[in-house]
């Protein structure tokens, strides 16, 4: 079955392919992402129905014959046997083998120069969109690779590893991709990828995410927001938390102007005084509850990710409705 290697290399390499982009455009510091194999194991189900399996079937026109005899055709089990060990012996191969990336312009070289066995599996490298730290362009396209002088090509050799696991010996690599933005064109990004057998992680790189922040937020406070939604996206959850609580708290005190050792609830009280008659306060947490949502989860060292994420969106609703609804200049 020649014509069928070239058709689980593909799936593969475009499953790959397409992980490492998604890691790189959509993942923070310490998030994964995993190959997946479903599309080859539905290619392994359903060998039975497969055209290469009937084609398998049909054998030549007119068996030839041996001493007189007729060669009988394969049975439809043999066939599918055949069918399935080719698509298990393809997957394994690349699966199980240390792997390469490079840019499309220097792919061909490279699998010239690494041909021959144990070889390296390569892949292409895709252009990602993501926001630029050095221009705060909102995505614009990167490119990956960077060339200098005295480094032909843009490829960079892994740090490859095997892991032993019991009986299971994974493959483990680092890789080093940097990316160029089109925009400004300055200092390449560069990240750091982690492979672990079928799973992808983003482990560094040199110039640090900028955190979305909603414009609506206050110029005073979107650094201590920015600084929670970092923290969030590193897994550092209970510091996320402190960074949202801490919004609350110094917005509440800057509207306020106040200086005075208050608690949460004193602050959120005054400040309620403050919002328009005509705020949805029922349909709206108010930072009162937010502000305590907030603290029960610090005090008890919960790093809760689902309450992160609702104080959140609370935070960002609210200041959304204070654009339509201002503050009252003085409280009643």
């Amino acid at each position: 079955m020649p014509e069928l290697y070239p058709k689980v290399d593909s799936i593969l390499k475009a499953e790959i392919e397409g992980r490492l982009k998604e890691l790189l455009e959509t993942k923070h510091l310490y998030q994964s992402v995993k190959i997946d194999l479903s599309k080859i194991q539905a290619l392994i189900n359903n060998a039975k129905d497969s055209p290469e399996v009937s084609q398998m079937r049909q054998g030549p026109a007119r068996p030839p014959r041996v001493s007189g005899m007729y060669i009988p055709l394969p049975t439809l089990k043999d066939c599918v046997r055949q069918y399935q060990d080719t698509i298990i012996k393809t997957r394994d191969d690349i699966l199980d083998a240390f792997w390469g990336f490079a840019t499309e312009e220097d792919l061909h070289k490279m699998r010239v120069l690494s041909s021959g066995p144990g070889s390296q599996t390569l892949f292409e490298l895709k252009t990602i969109s993501v926001t630029c730290s050095q221009c705060a362009a909102i995505k614009p396209p990167h490119n990956p690779g960077f060339k200098v002088i005295n480094y032909p090509h843009n490829s960079y050799d892994p740090i490859s590893w095997v892991i032993e696991r019991g009986t299971h010996h994974i493959k483990s690599q680092t890789f080093i991709f940097p990316y160029h933005c089109q925009a400004c064109k300055k200092e390449p990004l560069v990240f750091m990828v982690r492979r672990e057998g079928l799973k992808l992680t983003l482990v560094g790189r040199n110039h640090f995410e900028i955190p979305q922040v909603p414009n609506t937020l206050p110029k005073e406070e979107m650094n201590y927001f920015g600084e929670a939604v970092m923290a969030f996206n590193t897994g550092s959850v209970l510091a996320g938390l402190f960074m949202l609580r801490t919004t609350v708290e110094q917005y509440m005190r800057r509207v306020l102007d106040t200086r005075e050792k208050l608690t949460g609830d004193d602050l959120a009280d005054r400040y309620a005084q403050r919002l328009a008659d005509d705020f949805p306060k029922e349909r709206y947490p108010s930072f009162k509850t937010i502000y305590d949502e907030l603290s029960a989860c610090l005090h008890a060292a919960d790093a809760n990710e689902e309450q992160f994420l609702k104080s959140r969106a609370g935070i960002e609703k609210h200041f959304a409705l204070l654009e339509h609804l201002p503050l009252k200049a003085n409280a009643d």
